[in-house]
């Protein structure tokens, strides 16, 4: 489907709606959108308000999803505390960003804002002992050995856990784009402590440091989905900004440019108040209309079509960041031409040398993303014949 349905903008944006579904259909199209965007949740809140009439089947399906939904994140919660039961013994500083923490906090209800994994942000004065962190959570991690190296030389900025079926995302930088993170205490700094339902407490992102990092994932996310700008709205809603904190930790890394940008143009979209005013001004108009030309649009909101087209432009976005220009380079250079141990663990049934490897696994991965834009394509003609919901 891609851009979402109009009354999914009013969810986002956090005003009442009136206006129920079109009863021939049972809400069957607006359903979809809202799969499509994560924004299920939100909708199934209006549904239980009487905001939003939906057909009985349709209903139910939604309901049943909210349900799965609700169980998955108390999961969640439980690999949170798996987790701090794991490390805290160890000395190990972590906070969780984005996810559980964000719905606990800004949303009304359990199930409004579907998470699928966990994001873990590394104290950075533990990322030396990154190679006991991973041995702690998932000893069977293939770049184990390496993965300390791996980070040194730029090439990691992360990496992905498994724990008893849940993901964990290690973040060892928040921002996670290019060289701009690497090094800095600036959103460790930004960190506070957050009761959880488990009955524990975990360390969070504060408000300053979530709207911040809300607006570069939308970037990261190639601004695709709705959700990401319901995040914005709802910190913006309900948390009180110190605007001049957050306008200090966006010039830290120099994004001054991208997260003003990046709020002008949630706020314009879902008809929210200009933040113009408190928020960082970019410091030169060439930035601001190379963010753009990079995210205009007609680029934005597009769905699963957004995510798989779009998002590698997050590659570009070191440019737009002041002071960072020779790092930028080598970064690209060490992207293009990745390490053995990297090649090896992102191309497993691959065999031969390691830039055949390399090689191989690129074009694999071309040719998935060609069948993937394709069939997203030609899947409009057959929503109809589908339930609304994931099957």
């Amino acid at each position: 489907m891609g851009r979402p349905h109009e009354m999914l903008l009013t969810l986002a944006a956090g005003r009442p709606s009136t206006r129920s579904a079109h009863p021939d259909e049972g809400g069957r199209e607006l359903v979809r959108s809202a799969f499509e965007h994560h924004l299920f949740g939100l909708l199934w809140s209006a549904v239980r308000r009487g905001d939003i009439v939906l057909g009985h089947d349709v209903e139910s399906g939604l309901a049943v999803q909210v349900l799965m939904t609700r169980s998955r994140h108390e999961q969640l919660w439980a690999t949170i505390a798996d987790i701090s039961a794991r490390l805290n013994g160890s000395g190990i500083e972590f906070a969780v960003m984005k996810g559980l923490p964000a719905e606990d906090r800004w949303y009304a209800a359990r199930g409004e804002r579907p998470c699928a994994d966990v994001d873990v942000l590394v104290a950075p004065g533990d990322i030396d002992r990154l190679p006991e962190l991973v041995g702690a959570l998932d000893p069977e991690y293939s770049l184990r050995p390496t993965i300390l190296d791996e980070y040194q030389r730029g090439l990691v900025h992360g990496l992905d856990l498994e724990m008893d079926g849940v993901t964990v995302d290690i973040h060892l930088d928040a921002v996670k784009i290019g060289p701009l993170g690497r090094g800095s205490d600036a959103m460790w700094d930004h960190t506070e402590l957050h009761a959880t339902p488990t009955g524990g407490s975990v360390r969070v992102l504060d408000a300053e440091a979530s709207l911040f990092h809300f607006l570069l994932t939308l970037n990261k996310d190639g601004f695709c989905r709705l959700l990401g700008y319901a995040d914005v709205a709802r910190i913006l809603d309900r948390a009180s900004i110190d605007w001049n904190a957050f306008r200090d930790l966006a010039d830290s890394y120099g994004l001054d440019t991208v997260v003003h940008s990046s709020l002008e143009a949630v706020t314009s979209t879902l008809a929210l108040p200009s933040r113009a005013a408190v928020a960082p001004r970019p410091r030169g108009r060439v930035r601001a209309r190379a963010w753009r030309l990079l995210w205009p649009p007609a680029v934005r909101l597009q769905g699963q079509m957004g995510w798989v087209r779009h998002r590698r432009r997050v590659w570009w976005l070191p440019l737009l960041a002041t002071g960072h220009l020779r790092e930028t380079v080598r970064w690209w250079l060490g992207r293009v031409l990745l390490t053995p141990a990297l090649v090896a663990h992102g191309n497993p049934g691959v065999r031969g040398p390691w830039f055949w490897r390399l090689l191989v696994g690129r074009a694999h991965r071309w040719r998935v993303r060609r069948r993937r834009v394709a069939s997203l394509r030609s899947e409009d003609g057959r929503l109809l014949s589908k339930p609304p919901w994931p099957t």
